[in-house]
């Protein structure tokens, strides 16, 4: 077994959401949510309203920074990474072809948090919940400016506010409840998962498995997009985006160095903490879990890193496509940061790969919780494995 990844730390948690007004959200989920948890974020961790978060002093410090703009410390040393680095948590939608949501309606949203991106439930949390006050969907009247406002009366923007009841840990043996909406009271985040755990879970012999992608799957190979998923080309993306997510936030190397991303996570601005009014075991949330120097963190050769990637990368061209029903499916959402319109288009479907696959089968595990490719934060990039054989 390759060794690379130790015990690289994650958690998925699904939070269950109860419609207050009417709810209509666009064909994909993901675009409504990961774009309102972001304005709501930056409301309740924002403490320098003038300053542009590039030009801010305090970016690498700041939980909205961290986790949403997910800038790249100076001394990161990941060279394959440009100025911006994966997010540390997926908004996984639910896959649910309903879009409206009548008052008293549920709907589910998971939420994987990767490495330290952990500590921050509590802030997660209190975003998802200022979202629900804010209200998620289509505009029936209104324009932006009124979207500045938050109450919890009806919003004139028009947009259907929801109720965070409830949210769970979600685990390979099943669930535990994290947060109770009616006494707005954070549980014990429960256990994260490891590599080794997870590993531990499947037989590793396969020599046949189908890979089902269930949210677009964007990926790019000489700088185009690719619509047929080779193995090899699949593997390099997941690879990449492991070993970005272990290096930044999760690493603890054999020289004892931390992530990139590290220390006591940041506080929420008190004024929303107020008016949250969330607590952790019965006491004020204030900050997240302090690092505990005994927590696992991901063991990481990197100077053996890149000969093991190459290696693998090599052996995956021994993988070949045995059946496929790969379809490319085009979408667009609209970005108010950067006021136009994208396209997000990927690969969905079913793909049957056949071959010497042992080696690859733990990569491929972490890949249904952490997701493959582009704009992943939105939830593109799900995939489901399944042995044939």
């Amino acid at each position: 077994m390759n060794h690379t990844f130790g015990t690289l730390e994650f958690a998925r948690y699904r939070l269950l959401l109860r419609a207050q007004d009417e709810i209509s959200l666009p064909p994909y989920k993901g675009s409504a949510f990961r774009g309102g948890f972001g304005h709501a974020l930056k409301r309740v961790a924002c403490f320098n309203r003038g300053a542009e978060c590039s030009e801010c002093s305090c970016r690498h410090n700041c939980v909205y920074s961290r986790v949403f703009e997910s800038p790249v410390p100076a001394d990161a040393n990941l060279a394959s990474l440009n100025t911006y680095a994966p997010h540390p948590f997926v908004i996984e939608p639910d896959l649910d072809p309903k879009l409206n949501y009548k008052p008293g309606e549920t709907l589910d949203v998971h939420l994987v948090l990767i490495g330290t991106g952990i500590e921050y439930l509590p802030h997660f949390l209190v975003a998802f919940d200022e979202l629900g006050a804010w209200g998620i969907g289509r505009r029936t009247e209104g324009n932006l400016a009124d979207m500045m406002g938050l109450s919890r009366s009806r919003p004139r923007t028009g947009r259907g506010r929801y109720r965070l009841e409830a949210a769970w840990h979600v685990g390979p043996w099943g669930e535990r409840p994290v947060y109770t909406g009616a006494k707005r009271m954070l549980l014990d985040p429960g256990e994260s998962l490891t590599w080794e755990v997870l590993s531990s879970t499947v037989n590793n012999d396969a020599t046949k498995i189908e890979l089902e992608f269930l949210t677009p799957v964007r990926i790019k190979e000489q700088g185009r997009l690719v619509s047929q998923l080779q193995f090899a080309t699949l593997f390099r993306a997941l690879f990449r985006r492991l070993s970005a997510l272990a290096g930044l936030y999760c690493v603890a190397s054999i020289n004892g160095s931390s992530p990139a991303y590290s220390g006591t996570p940041p506080q929420i601005r008190s004024d929303r903490l107020n008016r949250v009014g969330m607590t952790v075991d019965g006491n004020p949330l204030h900050a997240t879990r302090s690092d505990d120097p005994e927590s696992p963190r991901v063991s990481i050769n990197r100077m053996a890193m890149g000969k093991d990637a190459l290696r693998l990368v090599e052996n995956a061209r021994n993988v070949t496509i045995e059946n496929s029903d790969l379809r490319w499916h085009d979408w667009e959402r609209y970005s108010q940061r950067q006021q136009t319109r994208m396209k997000l288009g990927g690969v969905l479907g079913h793909v049957v790969y056949a071959g010497p696959l042992r080696q690859f089968m733990p990569y491929l595990l972490l890949g249904e919780y952490v997701h493959v490719g582009k704009n992943t934060s939105f939830g593109l990039g799900q995939m489901r494995l399944r042995r044939v054989s």
